[in-house]
């Protein structure tokens, strides 16, 4: 039988996780409605002063090399885009856990921000092929947060993560998150769902976090969105940015070519999209230190 471990410890660092402000999950809110226009977003951000600043900061920013300042915030707005403001404001709300220590992954500090920005502009790229049926602001978003239950369960796996990968091993369990479930009795994507749902965000972030390993299991009409964020993370894996000894035992689930259609030269693409977007946001969204 296995011995899991004591689950109660979990929940009870998930109850310490800090709420985030109410214009986040507003701006969160806004880009999750399909009907949204950039003018509602606007309209949340110009009541933050604070995300206003770094908005203006962000968009005059050398990385995106513009030729004049730009100084309103609807100009600012409409040049980065929706899934770059709500990135810039979950990157600053939820900075601790971005900036985790994965030790219990065998991961280091800032490997849950690269790995969840790849994936975040992985899952926007899948979405932006979907011919309208996946909200890219929503995929990008979803990415951004569908590891960040690592934050919290790396600091349960001191000991536990060579078993989970010596089960691996020998054949017990197919793939990374079926034995992290098995083993410590919940996985990753429950613990970032049961953090996220505290924040009062989107019944479709909330599935595609919590079934990003799993995304048959998510509702029928979120499934799209779902496998969007599944095939996301391990194109990220893929570009080289894991969070730790879990990354190369991911399995693909095949059954996303019912929802999603990309050929091989579309994945090939997104791959090079992902590199080239990463390099510009990686120290613009949040500073990471280094390079």
């Amino acid at each position: 039988m296995t011995e899991h471990i004591d689950n109660e410890k979990i929940m009870a660092a998930i109850e310490k996780t800090p709420l985030i402000p109410a214009n986040t999950a507003q701006l969160v809110n806004v880009c999750n409605d399909p009907m949204h226009c950039l003018r509602d977003i606007v309209h949340v951000a110009k009541h933050d002063a604070a995300l206003t600043a770094n908005i203006l900061r962000v968009v005059n920013s050398a990385a995106f090399s513009r030729s004049i300042t730009i100084d309103t915030i609807d100009r600012a707005v409409s040049l980065l885009g929706g899934d770059i403001i709500v990135g810039m404001a979950l990157a600053e709300t939820a900075e601790t856990f971005f900036k985790k220590d994965l030790t219990g992954y065998g991961g280091h500090q800032y490997d849950l921000w690269r790995h969840d920005l790849r994936t975040a502009i992985a899952s926007k790229k899948i979405a932006e092929k979907s011919a309208g049926k996946i909200n890219a602001d929503v995929a990008f978003t979803a990415g951004l947060l569908h590891d960040l239950g690592k934050a919290i369960l790396s600091d349960f796996l001191q000991g536990t993560m060579e078993k989970i990968l010596a089960a691996i091993d020998s054949g017990q369990y197919a793939d990374y998150p079926t034995a992290e479930k098995e083993i410590v009795g919940v996985d990753h994507g429950y613990i970032g769902y049961l953090m996220i749902k505290k924040w009062n965000l989107p019944e479709s972030i909330l599935d595609a976090v919590r079934y990003h390993h799993e995304p048959a299991a998510a509702q029928p009409e979120l499934r799209p969105l779902v496998y969007a964020v599944h095939l996301g993370d391990l194109i990220a894996m893929m570009s080289g940015g894991g969070t730790g000894a879990d990354s190369m035992h991911c399995a693909l689930d095949p059954e996303y070519k019912k929802y999603i259609h990309l050929s091989e030269d579309d994945f090939s693409i997104i791959l090079l999209d992902v590199e080239e977007e990463y390099n510009i946001l990686k120290s613009t969204l949040f500073d990471q230190g280094d390079s």
